[in-house]
């Protein structure tokens, strides 16, 4: 099973779900949410390297977090 753990402190829900929604055409998600992170589980990926697409929507996250584009 593919997933990535996002601290709630630093990483908005808001930029983690519009991440989620910029890859929708590629991965079928789960979102959890525990009480100090919020996990994203990747169920299903179409196309690609799953790592290599994890890696690369962490780090959309995380300009989406930094930047603040597209949930504000």
């Amino acid at each position: 099973m593919i997933f990535v753990d996002f601290n709630k402190s630093f990483y908005p829900l808001q930029a983690i779900k519009a991440a989620m929604d910029a890859y929708r055409d590629f991965v079928d998600f789960r979102l959890e949410r525990g009480k100090k992170t919020t996990r994203v589980v990747f169920k299903k990926v179409s196309e690609g390297n799953p790592e290599a697409i994890k890696n690369e929507f962490s780090n959309y996250v995380l300009f989406l977090t930094l930047t603040k584009q597209k949930y504000d």
